[in-house]
């Protein structure tokens, strides 16, 4: 039954991946909560018994390996290179969700208790997306009904503002932002939607296995490292061993243009999200207050509005706001979609790197606050 239950936990996330291209539905719940949804059936089906400290010991495995694979692309110092107003931009995005995040426990602590854990997992989801989420929410060993609310709830809130993102928040922040100043006057209206459609490539079967064994190699010092600490804080050194590893490893040019290494751990956070959806108890989840939505909705709509009250202030421009925005919301996945909306290339460089940098740092910060508010 065990050999089922991996199988289970490994093939999911595959045809997902598999399907989410042709099937609309799967890119309109996003493959995360289809993930998840196939990790509740295993959890609360009758047929296949399940054994939830082997999905606990998957939940570990997949986001280790997750974390050094989505890590090695990084390239911290041409991000400080970019041009000003980008780096800026995104320091002012960390700013903003840290205050929200801070001042969301305040305002929530009495009725929840664990305002601590959700303030950090919500600063890391908000600075580099759910892979910061998941490996806060391991770190700090919160029980899978909690993560599965909270992440659900991102994902409604998170899903809610995907039509003003693309349909409104450029005419809003032009009321209150200069337009962008095009490098080259040509791209300014430039029909893009082939060079936007044609980003990446297809990875080797080579580079995805030198990624694999670097990623294990890691988890492997990792664990080593964590022997060597008391128990109680063992997982949180892990995770900041993973990330301090990877980002290190990222400084090496080989390894940060190694193609499929993006792809390679998206894939083990799918299946991180299976295996943790079958440790939950959905007669829990049912249970849970709808205050978890009011707690994301703070953090996230809130940090977005103190955002764009700062970069308002200091005149930076509406294109590299709107990017940096959702490169701290969304990650990397949305940076093309955007920048093609808004009809500008040049901006893809600086979104791209943004998300990236946004991985690496959220574990720290997210770590940090819940360390601080507690």
């Amino acid at each position: 039954m065990a050999v089922l239950q991996i199988l289970y936990i490994l093939a999911i996330p595959a045809l997902v991946l598999k399907l989410e291209p042709k099937v609309k539905a799967i890119q309109w719940v996003s493959s995360v909560m289809v993930c998840y949804i196939a990790g509740l059936v295993l959890a609360n089906q009758s047929f296949l018994p399940v054994d939830t400290d082997l999905s606990n010991e998957a939940c570990g495995v997949t986001v280790a390996l997750a974390i050094p694979l989505l890590l090695f692309s990084v390239d911290v110092p041409g991000w400080l290179r970019l041009a000003r107003p980008t780096v800026i931009s995104f320091v002012l995005c960390l700013l903003s969700v840290f205050v929200l995040s801070i001042l969301a426990y305040f305002v929530f602590h009495e009725t929840l208790p664990e305002s601590p854990q959700l303030s950090g997992m919500l600063i890391g989801t908000y600075t580099g997306g759910t892979p910061n989420l998941a490996a806060i929410g391991r770190a700090l060993k919160v029980e899978p009904e909690m993560f599965l609310m909270i992440n659900s709830a991102d994902i409604v809130i998170g899903g809610a503002y995907v039509p003003f993102m693309f349909m409104l928040a450029s005419r809003v922040y032009a009321l209150f932002l200069p337009p962008f100043k095009f490098q080259n006057e040509e791209n300014a209206d430039a029909d893009d939607s082939e060079f936007f459609m044609s980003l990446g490539g297809l990875p080797s079967l080579g580079n995805l296995l030198k990624g694999l064994g670097l990623a294990i190699m890691l988890v492997a010092a990792g664990v080593g490292t964590g022997e060597l600490v008391p128990k109680s804080v063992r997982d949180p050194v892990v995770i900041l061993m993973l990330t301090s590893g990877a980002i290190g490893l990222s400084f090496v040019p080989s390894i940060r243009k190694l193609k499929g290494t993006n792809a390679l751990g998206n894939y083990f956070l799918l299946a991180f999200c299976v295996a943790i959806g079958s440790t939950a108890n959905f007669e829990k989840l049912l249970a849970s207050s709808t205050i978890y939505l009011a707690y994301v909705a703070f953090v996230m709509l809130g940090s977005v509005v103190l955002h764009l009250v700062l970069c308002a202030l200091l005149r930076l421009d509406r294109d590299t706001v709107l990017i940096t925005s959702t490169a701290a919301i969304y990650g990397p996945a949305f940076i093309g979609p955007v920048a093609m909306n808004l009809k500008n290339r040049e901006i893809i460089v600086s979104g791209m790197a943004s998300g990236l940098v946004g991985y690496a740092i959220g574990n720290y910060l997210g770590l940090f606050v819940t360390w601080l508010l507690s």
